[in-house]
C-alpha cells in the first residue's frame, strides 16, 4: 500500500507541513524519518512547494516522488469545462519527468485556466511520467455519482488507478467499477492521527470559500466529510504496522 501525502502547500487540502520545528505542527518529514520510509509520495495541487520539498527530502536522503493533481476535462478550450471535469495525478519519475511536469503545469495554467485534456497532454508522451487516477474525483467517480460525461482517452503515458478503503459508504461501489484496471492500493494522508480530524475539519471550513456563520463542527457543510481514516495512523493499521 502506497501512502499518498499532501502538505499544506495545497491550500485547504491538508494540515501536514513538509518540515518544521520539533514543537510545531506534524510534518511529513518527521513521519518519514520516524517510520524509516524508503521514499515519499507527495501529491500537491501545484508546483509551488516542489523545490523546498525536493531540497528537504534530498538532504535527508529520502527519495521524493512528486505528483501534481490536475483538473482534467474532455476539452480544455470549451466554455463548459465543468460539465466533464475530473482529476488526474501526474507523477514525475526522474529529473526529466520533473522538467516535463513543470511544462505541463505551465501549459495548463498559462493557457487553459488550469485544465488539461488529452490533446494538451499527448505531446508529453513519455516513460518519465505516470498518471494515477485518484480513487475519489476520478472520471469514473464523477460519471458514477454526478452523472457527468467524462471521456478519458489514453495519451501514451502509463496509467494506474488508485484503490482505497476509508470506511466511506461508496468505497465498495467505486471498487466494483475498477475491475480490469491496473490498480494500486493507496492511502490518502492529510493528517497524522484520527484525533487530528477535528483540527483538519476546522481548517477545511476556514479555507472554504463559501464559509458562513452557519458552519460548525456538527454541521460543517463539507461534502462527504464522514471519515477519520485519511491519516497515517489508519495507514499503519491497514498495513499491519509496516511502513513501506
Amino acid at each position: 500500500m502506497i501512502p499518498l501525502f499532501t502538505s499544506d502547500y495545497s491550500i485547504g487540502r491538508s494540515i501536514l507541513k513538509i518540515d518544521g520545528p520539533p514543537d510545531g505542527p506534524d510534518t511529513i518529514l518527521d513521519i518519514a524519518k520516524e517510520n524509516s520510509l524508503k521514499e515519499v509520495y507527495l501529491v500537491e495541487d501545484s508546483m509551488i512547494g516542489f523545490l523546498e520539498s525536493f531540497k528537504i527530502f534530498s538532504s535527508n536522503n529520502i527519495p521524493l516522488r512528486y505528483g501534481v493533481r490536475f483538473k482534467y476535462c474532455n476539452d480544455a478550450k470549451s466554455d463548459n469545462k465543468s460539465d466533464s471535469e475530473y482529476k488526474v495525478i501526474i507523477f514525475a519519475l526522474n529529473d526529466d519527468g520533473c522538467k516535463s511536469l513543470y511544462k505541463i503545469y505551465s501549459d495548463a495554467h498559462s493557457m487553459y485556466g488550469g485544465y488539461l485534456d488529452s490533446s494538451i497532454l499527448s505531446p508529453y508522451k513519455s516513460d518519465n511520467l505516470i498518471i494515477l487516477h485518484p480513487f475519489y474525483n476520478s472520471y469514473i467517480y464523477n460519471n458514477m455519482f454526478y452523472f457527468k460525461n467524462c471521456i478519458h482517452e489514453e495519451v501514451g503515458i502509463k496509467e494506474f488507478y488508485s484503490i482505497e478503503e476509508n470506511n466511506l459508504p461508496f468505497d465498495s461501489l467505486i471498487k466494483a467499477n475498477l475491475t480490469g484496471k491496473s490498480v494500486i492500493k493507496c492511502k490518502t494522508i492529510l493528517y497524522k492521527n484520527r484525533e487530528d480530524a477535528d483540527a483538519y475539519q476546522v481548517y477545511r471550513m476556514a479555507c472554504n470559500r463559501s464559509f458562513s456563520k452557519s458552519m460548525s463542527l456538527s454541521s460543517p457543510s463539507l461534502d462527504h466529510f464522514a471519515s477519520r481514516e485519511f491519516c497515517w495512523e489508519s495507514y499503519l493499521e491497514a498495513n499491519n504496522g509496516i511502513a513501506v
